[in-house]
């Protein structure tokens, strides 16, 4: 015979049970971590009618690829505007969310406030059962001046990764700023010197910076060099930055990769969005595609090969494709990430029309548990009545 007593362990189990499912993002959405929960913004000097750039630095917790939205609010939010609506939150990864700020011209100087809205945002398949909910609200402090702020343009990194001879380019990777609140273009060179000092190639870029910029290049010169050591050297304006690199023989570095999520997105008006979360854990910089096939009953329905991106070794990427179609019933995606003739990651993802009959495994989860309650709780009432 069960005692009351082990009746009650079980119904004190699956209560706990259901309110750490209900706390957990993987069931129920995603937060902000702790470590960004009093994330914000401020930018100081601010000129009216100057276009000035800033960032937040979001890292939630979710622990799959998640999706988001971004709104300002506030006073000072018809001067906030953000260069994309969505933004992918990477799990363990913080996500930087640059916005644009214009104040109007003839705004008096004083300080002004603003808050971004962050909110989750479903994307179908992902566990998550939250949609469209705000989950926080960033400060951001915006002091107008009238005084002008001169700045230069700062090298603050410059990196150039080691190739193998038969590559046709050398990658490299430049983190510049602007610290003056006026926008300002700039000369960018880069010069390129053998182990005994002797200038073998140089090139130079333009590039535009708003007031308070902070940017992120990478890109790459042609190479026709043979093994060795060698020096690049990047000048802008009186700011100079040299570092070594070398060119290795052919199929020194591992190119791999790891294919971390593939989701799929049943959207209204009969489009699917694909998403594809890579991280490049090889040696080397590599260009990359997701290329993918949809079936249904083994017959291909749609084929598609995005744009190639360069990941930088340790680095994730986000690739995405859309196309419209009326889905009837189950299809099978079948995605790989390539480099050239090297597949470096593949998976397959099910996914179905929104008519079709689909239960995700976590609301499984939760509705077992749910049951186990009511089955408990009945057996508990009818030993009483007993």
């Amino acid at each position: 015979m069960v005692s009351e007593k082990n009746i009650l362990v079980v119904l004190i189990f699956v209560i706990g049970a259901m309110l750490f499912l209900s706390l957990v993002p993987r069931f129920t959405g995603y937060t902000v971590s702790e470590k960004n929960g009093e994330a914000s913004a401020t930018l100081s000097d601010v000129l009216a009618g100057e276009p000035t750039k800033g960032k937040l630095q979001i890292e939630v917790t979710t622990d799959t690829l998640s999706y988001g939205k971004v709104i300002a609010t506030g006073e000072a939010a018809s001067w906030i505007s953000f260069i994309a609506e969505k933004y992918a939150f990477i799990p363990d990864v913080e996500t930087e969310i640059p916005f644009y700020v214009t104040v109007p011209q003839g705004t008096a100087e004083g300080t002004y406030e603003a808050k971004v809205a962050l909110l989750s945002e479903d994307l179908g398949g992902d566990g998550s059962i939250i949609q469209d909910s705000i989950i926080s609200y960033i400060p951001i402090t915006i002091t107008v001046t009238q005084e002008e702020k001169t700045g230069s343009i700062d090298i603050d990194s410059f990196t150039v990764y080691t190739t193998e001879e038969n590559e046709e380019k050398v990658y490299y990777q430049v983190e510049l700023s602007n610290d003056g609140n006026r926008g300002k273009e700039e000369d960018i060179t880069i010069e390129i010197y053998d182990s005994k000092g002797a200038i073998l190639s140089t090139e130079t870029l333009s590039s535009k910076f708003l007031a308070y910029e902070e940017k992120s290049l990478v890109a790459s010169f042609s190479q026709n060099l043979g093994q060795g050591k060698y020096y690049a050297r990047m000048i802008i304006g009186d700011q100079t930055r040299s570092t070594s690199f070398s060119v290795v023989p052919e199929g020194s570095l591992k190119q791999k990769g790891e294919l971390l999520s593939v989701a799929v997105d049943v959207q209204e008006d009969n489009l699917i969005l694909i998403s594809a979360y890579f991280k490049n854990t090889g040696e080397s910089p590599i260009d990359a595609t997701l290329d993918g096939t949809v079936f249904q009953n083994e017959e291909k329905v749609e084929t598609f090969s995005t744009d190639s991106e360069v990941i930088l070794p340790d680095q994730y990427e986000i690739f995405t494709y859309t196309y419209s179609e009326l889905l009837s019933g189950a299809y099978t995606l079948d995605a790989e990430i390539n480099s050239g003739n090297f597949v470096l990651a593949q998976e397959e993802e099910k996914f179905y029309s929104t008519d079709a009959v689909s239960l995700d495994s976590n609301v499984l989860v939760i509705f077992g548990l749910v049951m186990l309650l009511l089955l408990v709780s009945h057996y508990m009432l009818s030993r009483r009545k007993e």
